[in-house]
């Protein structure tokens, strides 16, 4: 049963434990979608070598890296993206264009994934974001079957 209780300036209202009525959602916490925002970083920004380049977001207070599975020279890079231009060889803008490539793919499944998760089609966590993002599907639970002979 539900009582009133005072505490000198403010009312408020004290619950019995077995009356307790809370929903239960399906998110456990809040997510604001339009705040969730995706990085891309060198792996080694100082160094001389080709580094890997990390796609990065950041859910509530987990950092969630993938790697985009292309290098870039330090010195190629602009902040989002691989530069392009004369000033380098065939083959180093070759490879600065595969990345760039990788990179618009991953930013465009990043806003799809965003989509799902506002329309409540897919949770937001780092399991459904990594499949998501490295497969461009939703992941599907796994149905055993069992073979009876």
């Amino acid at each position: 049963m539900a009582k009133f209780g005072s505490n000198e300036d403010t009312t408020f209202l004290v619950e019995s434990p077995e009356k307790s009525t809370k929903k239960k959602n399906r998110f456990e916490s809040q997510y604001f979608i339009n705040e969730i925002k995706q990085h891309f970083n060198l792996r080694n920004p100082k160094g001389n070598k080709p580094t890997l380049v990390y796609f990065v977001v950041r859910i509530s207070s987990e950092q969630i890296k993938l790697s985009t599975k292309c290098k870039v020279y330090p010195t190629h890079w602009d902040n989002c993206k691989a530069k392009e231009g004369n000033l380098f060889t065939l083959i180093e803008n070759n490879n600065n264009r595969i990345l760039n490539e990788q990179i618009d793919i991953y930013n465009k499944r990043f806003e799809e994934y965003k989509y799902l998760a506002n329309c409540g089609h897919i949770e937001i966590n780092k399991a459904t974001l990594k499949h998501y993002i490295y497969n461009g599907t939703m992941m599907t639970e796994k149905k055993e079957t069992i073979d009876i002979c």
